[in-house]
């Protein structure tokens, strides 16, 4: 039997919306550690003012994590396309 977790949509939409986010503050020109601090703090704040269970947090975070990997090497393939075209 596997230890892999097994996402469920809610989780796997979760995690797509932190992307975009990440990417977002990226984009606009944030430093990726800044975007992820950025999205850590408010993720954060809005977990605790819905009544979320602190237990939760680092699965929360670690959502956020993953998508700032995912936007960061997002950004690098991005740079990289773009200084081979021009």
């Amino acid at each position: 039997m596997s230890d892999e977790k097994v996402f469920t949509e809610e989780e796997r939409a979760a995690a797509s919306h932190l992307k975009a986010l990440v990417d977002r503050q990226i984009d606009m020109g944030n430093r990726p550690e800044l975007a992820l601090a950025v999205l850590t703090s408010a993720l954060g704040s809005v977990a605790c003012e819905q009544g979320l269970d602190r237990a939760a947090l680092p699965i929360l975070f670690g959502w956020v994590e993953s998508a700032f990997d995912g936007a960061a090497a997002g950004k690098a393939a991005r740079e990289a396309d773009n200084a081979a075209q021009g």
